[in-house]
């Protein structure tokens, strides 16, 4: 039961270490469509899990990588610095003067033991009450550092993005026009979007490719010089998908487009999606009164209330 955990697990601590190898190898399988199901999906998994990781790195590891001077001059290859190995003489030296410090902090921590057990305090804070303020208070913070952002990132984001975009085109994906134009010539055959020839197999990578995607958007970061840029790309595929005529594609659709909105600051918004804004409104104000899903309805709904609340769009949804 646990073999397939296992198995997710290692690869995604491999591509951990290894992203700019691993990550093609993971492509491959995922665009080769000879592999089952089941090995597509899992490749995508471990690429968006990886992602998620490398974008919130403890500090103290990074820090304690930064001590071992471990340099990295080729992705195949790991040097370690001379100044890494201390002679023989300063490691004895460090090591007793360790003793000796640890020595006096345990004979300091019991004569404060001892004091803090013969205090009395007057008021309403109570001795246990204290001593969990002063452990809350000395606890250290978690720091994170995104290590996915930059250059990694766009080797996970770029390749899967041309293949979804050549997916979406082979399967002949409708337009905003084409809807337009069924609702006006039958006002009946609205209540269902057109029928397209996509496999269910076909339909299924569709789903997880826009999960990854929007996933690895997210995971890149604000402060990330290429998230704008991985936002117009998938926004780019948004407009072939956000009218499918499965559901399931429709709702990630959805999903996807407030991740992007998610992961762009309030400026760049403004400044450099502007008409990408422009068209998401006119989207959802679609989604929201003939999509047939009342998922996507809703998600419509929600989306268009943060646009409202945020952005300050001025439509009547």
């Amino acid at each position: 039961e646990t073999c397939e955990a296992l198995a997710l697990g290692g690869l995604i601590t491999l591509t951990k270490r290894q992203p700019e190898i691993c990550v093609g190898v993971l492509q491959r399988v995922v665009f080769n469509p000879e592999h089952n199901l089941s090995q597509r999906i899992l490749a995508l998994q471990v690429i968006e899990t990886t992602a998620r990781e490398l974008s919130e790195v403890p500090l103290k590891t990074v820090e304690d990588r930064k001590k071992k001077k471990i340099i990295i001059r080729d992705s195949s290859k790991v040097v370690t610095t001379e100044s890494a190995r201390p002679a023989a003489a300063a490691s004895r030296y460090k090591t007793n003067a360790r003793k000796d410090g640890d020595v006096q902090r345990g004979r300091w921590q019991v004569i404060r033991e001892r004091v803090e057990s013969r205090t009395r305090r007057w008021g309403s804070t109570t001795a246990a009450a204290a001593a969990a303020a002063a452990n809350s208070s000395s606890r250290e913070k978690t720091v994170t550092v995104n290590r996915f952002s930059g250059k990694v990132s766009g080797l996970f984001f770029f390749p899967i993005l041309t293949y979804t975009l050549n997916m979406t085109s082979r399967n002949g994906i409708i337009t905003t026009q084409r809807l337009l134009n069924l609702a006006g010539k039958n006002p009946d055959e609205t209540k269902k979007f057109p029928s397209e020839s996509v496999g269910v197999r076909d339909r299924i990578i569709l789903v997880n490719l826009l999960q990854t995607l929007s996933s690895l958007v997210c995971s890149s970061g604000r402060s990330s010089t290429g998230t704008l840029g991985m936002s117009k790309g998938l926004f780019e595929l948004l407009l072939t998908t956000r009218f499918h005529s499965t559901n399931e594609v429709r709702r990630e659709s959805l999903k996807a487009l407030g991740r992007i909105f998610q992961s762009v600051s309030e400026p760049q918004i403004q400044h450099d999606l502007r008409e990408e804004l422009e068209e998401a409104v006119e989207w959802i104000l679609i989604t929201s009164k003939m999509d047939p899903d009342d998922v996507s309805r809703s998600l419509a709904a929600t989306i268009a209330s943060k646009l409202l609340k945020n952005h300050r769009i001025q439509q009547p949804f």
